[in-house]
């Protein structure tokens, strides 16, 4: 499902808005998936940066980086067959959304010019997600001009996003500011349905 679009609020930090989201989760309980998520953020390895996704001040997206081997064999057989054998294995582990959805994240690239692929599956090996690259030049142009006149910068990449079998797809852009800024745009035919900026954070854990 994409994320309704709402506009960003301009600065958005990124301590403020983990912060948030623990509050948040202190507030109301721990859910399953809280639970879940805080105990892998912790455990997280130290040479990995774990994936922070923002919509405005609030992070709606957590990728956690796990060893292969501790992927579920049952993740691992559903991966593949959209993954394929070949190519290399550049990113695992797991990953939570906002929505409640949690699951397993694998990803390739593949050939000259580089191409990836993803594959976002649940503990059971069900599909939630599965994209893979397209060039600039398929990406229609209605798509690449929405999404700059969000945030002016260079477009870096383009997926073809689809949730399990048969479902409808849409694009995600990525695209990179002068400032170094990261940001993605969910798109579908010439409109920007959700946005987002991507930080990569070392997050630093303390007993009391």
């Amino acid at each position: 499902m994409v994320r309704p679009f709402h506009p960003r609020l301009a600065g958005a930090n990124l301590l403020a808005a983990f912060a948030a989201s623990l509050l948040v989760t202190a507030r109301s309980g721990p859910t399953r998936a809280a639970t879940e998520r805080n105990a892998a953020l912790s455990a997280a390895p130290a040479a990995t940066p774990c994936r922070l996704t923002l919509d405005g001040d609030a992070v709606v997206r957590w990728f956690v980086p796990v060893p292969h081997q501790a992927i579920p064999e049952p993740v691992r057989r559903s991966a593949e067959l959209f993954l394929l054998p070949e190519g290399e294995l550049v990113a695992c582990g797991r990953e939570w959304d906002a929505d409640g959805r949690r699951g397993y994240r694998m990803v390739k690239r593949y050939g000259d010019p580089l191409r990836l692929r993803s594959a976002w599956v649940d503990g059971s090996g069900g599909v939630l997600e599965r994209s893979h690259d397209i060039s600039l030049e398929q990406c229609p142009k209605a798509d690449l001009e929405a999404a700059r006149a969000l945030e002016p910068g260079e477009p870096t990449r383009v997926e073809f996003v689809q949730g399990g079998r048969d479902s409808p797809g849409h694009l995600r852009i990525h695209l990179v500011t002068a400032a170094g800024h990261r940001w993605v745009f969910e798109c579908h035919q010439g409109r920007v349905v959700a946005q987002a900026r991507i930080l990569d954070a070392t997050l630093e854990w303390r007993s009391h």
